[in-house]
């Protein structure tokens, strides 16, 4: 088995040592000597590189009972890694089972490699990085994962297993894998993303014994999120809004979530029902979200006054509601109205933290202005309203609701197509 160097040689001799001193302690009653110690770390990876090429367990040798061999004499040149003793088959064995001794806390060679004979055997049967994928993706899909989750699965983990073609997953070092995250991308949203799937990858490599552990943790830590503002947008801001988008293909998404607070893979969903005009009222006033559009569970959101006329507009002409590029146009248009509140927040941010350098935006805004001007509205209800959007009551209070006045609430459901 080849597994990928990512010990510097001097930290491979120095854990070898400090595993194998307490064994020796025992066995002569005093403190080895380096010679000893140096003799000793040879024999053992002698043996475990001969015992794994033969298919035999290493030798069952409990503390107290380790002999002290003879010098191993140097190998020849050219056959020997440099600065080291070890070839390179006997390098890599090495590197595998001091890197699981480390994390793992273990502080006898012995157990180290019985270990990793009894897991060798999987580690070597494990599929290419490409085939893993192709596994990982129909668990998923297996599993319920909506089919924007899966592309987001599928774009990064396939670029991932084209960096590394025809390796297993076992034999992408923590090394390797800090530096693909590193040239991955800057910004922190970014490197977090890729994180969390690498991570939950990992884990179902880990669950089917593809690796004897997650790589990524030894890597990196999970990287910290961009903060984001809970900011509500204002009538004036949410008037903007409308005038932009309002003769391009983006208007359906903005209305739906304005004015009826859908997350955005519920519109998703919607728009990709073969009968949302038959889910979408009008007559009756009342968007059905039946299980498979809703998050959660099933709902019934009213239509308003404000949101009827909107959804006639869209209706008219033939527009979608969730149109191609969808997340890159949403985001161009949002940072264009807010640029001006989120820079003073990421002024303030980046004055309590000198090393912060990417920018603060506001997201999630078109819901939470929703939810937080129904509440401002005359006889606004918590439990009606936490029915209306699939959210508990704790979670708006938390999360939702900020405080906006009725007057502004009542300038906010008057945009409607005239008033633009």
């Amino acid at each position: 088995m080849q597994v990928p160097s990512f010990l510097a040689q001097a930290r491979i001799d120095d854990t070898l040592r400090a595993m194998l001193r307490r064994t020796l302690f025992h066995s002569f009653g005093r403190e080895p000597t380096e010679a000893e110690v140096d003799v000793q770390v040879r024999q053992e990876f002698a043996r475990l590189s001969r015992r794994f090429r033969s298919g035999f367990a290493p030798d069952a040798v409990g503390e107290g009972s380790v002999p002290v061999a003879p010098p191993v004499p140097a190998r020849p040149v050219g056959e020997a890694i440099a600065g080291t003793w070890l070839n390179a088959h006997e390098l890599s064995e090495a590197e595998a089972v001091v890197g699981y001794a480390r994390t793992q806390g273990i502080d006898s060679l012995v157990d180290a490699v019985r270990w990793y004979h009894g897991h060798g055997a999987n580690l070597e049967s494990a599929p290419a990085l490409a085939q893993c994928v192709d596994e990982f993706l129909c668990v998923k899909r297996g599993e319920g994962c909506s089919p924007m989750t899966l592309q987001g699965y599928r774009s990064k983990l396939e670029r991932f297993a084209a960096a590394f073609p025809e390796r297993r997953p076992a034999e992408v070092s923590p090394h390797e894998l800090g530096r693909f995250m590193v040239n991955g991308g800057e910004h922190p949203r970014t490197r977090l993303d890729w994180w969390q799937t690498l991570n939950t990858f990992y884990a179902w490599c880990l669950r089917m014994r593809h690796v004897a552990e997650n790589p990524l943790r030894q890597a990196l830590s999970k990287p910290k999120a961009p903060p984001g503002s809970a900011l509500v947008l204002t009538p004036a801001e949410t008037k903007s809004i409308l005038r932009a988008a309002r003769h391009t293909d983006q208007i359906g998404f903005w209305v739906l979530s304005l004015f009826a607070g859908l997350r955005t893979e519920e519109i998703r969903r919607l728009h990709a029902s073969p009968h949302r005009w038959n889910l979408v009222r009008l007559r009756s006033h009342v968007i059905d979200l039946p299980q498979e559009v809703a998050k959660v569970y099933a709902r019934r959101v009213p239509i308003l006054p404000v949101l009827k006329p909107w959804l006639e507009w869209v209706r008219d002409r033939h527009l979608p509601f969730f149109p191609p590029a969808h997340f890159a146009k949403c985001r161009r248009l949002r940072n264009e109205v807010m640029a001006a509140r989120c820079a003073a927040l990421t002024a303030q941010y980046r004055a309590a933290h000198p090393d912060w350098r990417s920018p603060v935006w506001a997201r999630n805004i078109s819901r939470r202005s929703y939810i937080s001007y129904r509440l401002a509205s005359a006889q606004a209800s918590y439990v009606e309203l936490s029915n209306e959007v699939g959210n508990s009551e704790a979670m708006i209070r938390k999360h939702y609701a900020r405080h906006v006045t009725r007057r502004d609430a009542e300038a906010y459901f008057a945009l409607t197509p005239d008033q633009l």
